[in-house]
């Protein structure tokens, strides 16, 4: 019984180290990187690995006060590049509004987003 203890609170150690590395990394990658798209690409990587996450969007307002994908990895991201919301419009704009983050376990089954048969996902 206390070897799975120990083996449990050993791989409770290497996870919180793997996650500590992670943000090291992407601090030396603030001083470091000079072209913010792939700053902004590798911050979302790290995010998705520290979180395990499937998939993720960055989302900036532009000029406009509208947001704007910038940075989507995973699955379903090949079409919402530079894609805008309208204010109000989706998750992203209540997390912005909000700015409380959301963690969402199964996209296609939130009533605030659907699927397109091309992949790409779009606000109702």
């Amino acid at each position: 019984m206390a070897t799975k203890a120990t083996n449990s609170s050993i791989k409770s150690a290497q996870d919180l180290n793997e996650k500590l590395n992670s943000l090291f990394k992407i601090t030396k990658q603030f001083r470091e990187t000079l072209y913010p798209d792939v700053l902004l690409k590798e911050i979302m990587k790290s995010a998705m690995n520290l979180t395990d996450a499937e998939s993720g969007s960055l989302l900036l307002r532009n000029d406009q006060g509208q947001l704007q994908f910038k940075v989507h990895s995973g699955p379903n991201g090949q079409n919402v590049d530079n894609q805008l919301l309208k204010t109000g419009e989706g998750i992203a704009a209540r997390v912005a509004k909000t700015g409380k983050p959301a963690l969402i376990g199964d996209i296609s089954v939130d009533q605030r987003y659907r699927m397109n048969p091309d992949s790409s996902l779009l606000p109702e």
